[in-house]
């Protein structure tokens, strides 16, 4: 059977073929997911109440629909696996770890604190809990806020994963 160029290379001897890794997922196609799954999640027919492949298909469908109206050039060919692998091991895991740090600073309620602050300060406790990995998913936080499951009003102290430094 034969491969495609743009999916495989060979090895100098021409014995091996090895798959193509994709490249690095950019900044616009972390949004784009967010912002499919958003979407799917709160559509008001199915919303939650899928099964997970149907949910994640829904999630590429409108992912793709999104991609297709960027330029040529930002347009990665994903399979559904690796955007489902990267909403779990990645976007869905910082976000969660952020809104955590976020909800905590917000229930505390500082005193002269404004939104930018809280902001910081919730970067800066992301970067401790995360082992020093910066938060470079502010603009999806952006997007998955709106939903329940990220909403930070809905955290509370008692089950907030995040702790102040000082605690």
């Amino acid at each position: 059977e034969e491969i495609g160029e743009s999916t495989c290379n060979t090895n100098s001897d021409d014995s091996v073929l090895v798959a193509k890794k994709a490249p690095n997922f950019k900044v616009q196609e972390d949004v784009l997911l967010a912002r499919a799954y958003a979407n799917v999640t709160t559509d008001p027919v199915h919303g939650t109440d899928q099964k997970s492949d149907m949910f994640w298909s829904n999630v590429l469908l409108k992912y793709n629909i999104l991609m297709n109206k960027q330029p040529k050039a930002l347009q990665v060919p994903r399979t559904s696996d690796s955007w489902r692998l990267r909403w779990q091991r990645t976007l869905n895991k910082d976000v969660q770890l952020f809104n955590a740090c976020y909800s905590h600073l917000l229930n505390k309620n500082p005193s002269g604190w404004n939104e930018e602050k809280i902001m910081e300060e919730a970067k800066k406790m992301y970067t401790q809990q995360s082992g020093g990995k910066e938060f470079k998913y502010e603009e999806c936080y952006q997007i998955l806020q709106t939903l329940p499951k990220f909403d930070p009003m809905r955290s509370t102290p008692e089950r907030s994963i995040c702790t102040s430094p000082t605690n």
